[in-house]
């Protein structure tokens, strides 16, 4: 349905559906120059990838930003286990966890850096992928800490090691470019040798 010449265009307009994501006008502004991504456009992102990369499938699970935030801010690792557990990530090969250095638990959609966690069963290891080097190393840890036990990683066997040959951003909003360059150069191999 056309809209009426001259018509307003509310911010929560939507703008795409695909898959189970909804974009919004407002977070569809997030992509412009200078604008930090919400964890809808990083969720977006990833149930595309979910849905058309090659490899992706039933043994790779894209986790969204706000199920991540959601766990990073739960005190107790039964309640943890409680929320992952209808993912079966036991039997997954390859998890995507969107790192977000908000810890406001009230605040879904604060923070203002992204980093990208990947847990790979072939090597039972998780890698974090930071274009400002690290800033979001401790965050990843405490994901992989609560991530562990859902996997089925054994009592401290969550290692993460830092990706070192990640482009460094070179200003405070472009983790955005990074993450997409990122997601689809590197760990597309990743996602092929799971499936």
């Amino acid at each position: 349905k056309r809209r009426p010449s001259g018509a307003m265009v509310a911010d929560t307009d939507v703008v795409v559906s695909y898959g189970d994501v909804v974009l919004r006008r407002r977070d569809a502004l997030t992509l412009m120059d200078g604008e930090w991504l919400n964890d809808q456009v990083i969720t977006f992102f990833l149930e595309y990838l979910k849905r058309e990369a090659p490899g992706s499938g039933p043994k790779v699970e894209f986790l969204h930003a706000s199920l991540v935030h959601l766990v990073a801010c739960l005190p107790d690792q039964d309640q943890v286990d409680s929320v992952l557990s209808s993912l079966s990530l036991g039997e997954k090969e390859v998890v995507l966890a969107p790192i977000n250095d908000s810890t406001d638990p009230s605040e879904p959609e604060s923070g203002s850096h992204w980093s990208l966690l990947v847990y790979c069963r072939h090597d039972g290891r998780f890698c974090h992928y930071d274009s400002l080097g690290g800033s979001n190393d401790e965050r990843a840890e405490a994901m992989a800490g609560k991530l562990g036990p859902s996997l089925g990683c054994s009592e401290g066997a969550t290692r993460v090691t830092r990706v070192k040959q990640m482009p460094r951003q070179a200003n405070g909003c472009d983790c955005v470019s990074d993450f997409r360059s990122l997601s689809l150069a590197t760990l597309l191999p990743a996602l092929l040798f799971a499936g």
